[in-house]
């Protein structure tokens, strides 16, 4: 596992390493480990301790609160952001009316507007809705991708891949 927008992240054992190993994935409120599996792809938000394990000795240990799933097959290129309305609505562009956060970071910026929000190569239209729909949420929409500038001075989010949320898999 590794820390979005980060190159490293501090494993168990207090090393700053590209990716960190996990033994085992944990469910933050029962303190079990999941029944399932993690989405292949996704995203979590967790909290990395470690595990004492029978002859092997500390292991890292992933505490899973919330998970993420992608929207599609497509690789996730450029940064990690949370995507959420802000209640603005606007009759012309550039209408500044999503608030855009990276992942693991406190900066932020605005984009043009919900429909700008074209989202990765391969997505449905049902799924798109759902996405729109995570948008209104407090919880808002996870996203890959890079923040452009557009022609009428505004910005869009260019996505590379969507993260809805997935119920995580209890233990």
């Amino acid at each position: 596992m590794s820390l979005a927008n980060h190159a490293r992240t501090h494993c168990h054992d207090g090393l700053l390493r590209p990716r960190c190993y996990v033994a085992i994935v944990i469910d933050a409120s029962t303190r079990k480990p999941l029944a399932a599996p993690l989405p292949a792809g996704g995203l979590a938000q967790a909290v990395l301790g470690s595990q004492t394990f029978e002859r092997v000795g500390n292991l890292g240990a992933l505490s899973v609160a919330k998970a993420w799933a992608p929207v599609t097959r497509a690789p996730p290129t450029g940064d990690f952001f949370r995507l959420r309305g802000n209640g603005i609505r606007c009759v012309r562009a550039p209408c500044f009316s999503i608030r855009v956060g990276r992942l693991n970071t406190a900066t932020h910026t605005h984009l043009a507007s919900v429909l700008e929000l074209a989202g990765p190569a391969g997505i449905d239209a049902k799924t798109l809705r759902l996405a729109q729909r995570a948008l209104a949420t407090r919880e808002g929409l996870l996203g890959s991708g890079r923040v452009v500038a557009t022609p009428d001075g505004g910005r869009s989010f260019d996505a590379t891949q969507l993260y809805l949320r997935s119920a995580t898999p209890r233990a």
